[in-house]
């Protein structure tokens, strides 16, 4: 009995090109985003204290700590991109950190959410024609617009309470806490 040969390999898988979320559908967390900015540059000690002495504040100097790297890629290719205003690639590479960054500020301030709005996106992700679709159609912003929303008020309202608590705290009158 001879031995029957041996199967033939599987073949190659194809790598998969899966899309990402297309940025125009990214909750807006600008609140979010220009507040971390603040506190990093423009705030005095005496208001960022006040700021972040609050529990939530506590809970954003976190956010803002854990989502340091993206921050970090962001002001580099921002400051590479200031030297060679005409490279499209840079400018391009910008858009790219800022989301990121922008990403990780939503996921880390308002991680319910944002978990929920990347769950509504999954199944979508899996359908390239569906998006195509929606996005010829003009539509594409209304795919998961009430989770991505969800993570904008949640981000807002972070910004807002923060900043109303540092205003209600003893010892700091109005005019010392920034308006944002």
């Amino acid at each position: 009995m001879t031995a029957s040969p041996p199967p033939p390999p599987p073949p190659p898988s194809r790598p998969s090109v899966r899309p990402s979320i297309p940025h125009k559908c990214h909750p807006d967390v600008n609140a979010l985003f220009l507040l971390g900015e603040k506190i990093s540059s423009t705030l005095e000690k005496s208001e960022t204290k006040s700021l972040l002495e609050t529990e939530l504040g506590q809970q954003l100097r976190q956010t803002f700590q854990q989502c340091r790297p993206y921050r970090n890629n962001y002001k580099n290719s921002k400051e590479n991109f200031m030297k060679d205003t005409s490279n499209k690639e840079l400018k391009q590479q910008v858009a790219k950190d800022e989301l990121a960054y922008q990403s990780c500020l939503a996921a880390q301030a308002c991680s319910h959410r944002w978990n929920l709005y990347v769950h509504c996106w999954s199944p979508l992700m899996e359908n390239p024609k569906l998006l195509q679709d929606f996005q010829q159609a003009g539509m594409l912003h209304h795919l998961c617009e009430r989770e991505r929303r969800a993570v904008e008020r949640c981000a807002s309202q972070m910004v807002s309470t923060v900043i109303r608590e540092a205003d209600d705290q003893p010892g700091v009158s109005k005019d010392d806490t920034m308006a944002v």
